[in-house]
């Protein structure tokens, strides 16, 4: 029996090219001693989904949304002689349909990828604005300075992951200071936005309780972790 070395499928000796992936066969695309090519490891294979499947899912997904959108127009011009109502679902489906492209064709660039996401969902925001209120306003001053603190939480979290130690008080810390900078920021802006007199009122509630919360678990990450080995009372 041999395999495909591109996508590692079981094939038959009658077959000239993969049926999944679509890869043509010859004597260097198999492989009879392997499922596996032998410049990827078994653990990459798995992490990696088959090309031939992705853009097959890929496919159908487009399909139905385009075909949900021309129902959606269809039946929105058939009621009212008019576009109306269907401009927000329609808007909805291809903010989804844009998020899951860029994730298919930049999932191996993650920084690029979350870039992207936060471009894509602020054009949502901007193009739902300017639709329902004629002008830019609530989504300039609320709607994407929330996206972006959110967005920047998200990768002070995976950033100070990336370099610290995966254990569990390091990641409880750091979480904690995370969801302050959220609520913090929210708060602001929100406040901002309504002009009221106090800027940050009740994310202060919020960091009395993640900062020094955060502050211990980060301590007990880098000091009293190695005396107590707490570790082995948490399991961690």
């Amino acid at each position: 029996m041999k395999y495909c070395t591109n996508c590692g499928v079981e094939l038959s000796d009658s077959h000239t090219k993969c049926p999944l992936c679509g890869s043509e066969l010859g004597k260097e695309k198999t492989t009879k001693k392997e499922p596996f090519p032998e410049h990827v490891t078994r653990e990459e294979m798995i992490r990696r989904p088959p090309a031939g499947k992705t853009k097959i899912a890929f496919s159908v997904l487009s399909f139905i949304i385009l075909t949900t959108i021309l129902l959606l127009l269809t039946v929105d011009y058939e009621l009212n002689s008019n576009i109306t109502w269907s401009v927000y679902p329609i808007l909805s489906l291809l903010m989804v349909w844009a998020l899951i492209t860029t994730g298919v064709y930049s999932y191996k660039r993650p920084s690029l990828m979350v870039v992207i996401y936060f471009f894509i969902i602020s054009l949502f925001l901007l193009a739902i604005d300017l639709y329902s209120t004629g002008k830019l306003s609530w989504s300039l001053f609320l709607g994407i300075p929330i996206v972006f603190i959110t967005f920047l939480s998200g990768f002070f979290l995976i950033a100070f992951m990336a370099k610290g130690k995966k254990e569990g008080f390091f990641f409880i810390g750091i979480f904690m200071f995370a969801i302050s900078i959220l609520c913090t920021g929210i708060n602001a802006f929100i406040n901002s936005y309504l002009k009221t007199d106090m800027i940050i009122n009740w994310s202060l509630i919020v960091d009395a309780i993640t900062v020094p919360a955060g502050t211990f678990f980060l301590y007990l990450h880098f000091g009293l972790k190695k005396e107590l080995h707490v570790e082995k009372i948490f399991h961690f």
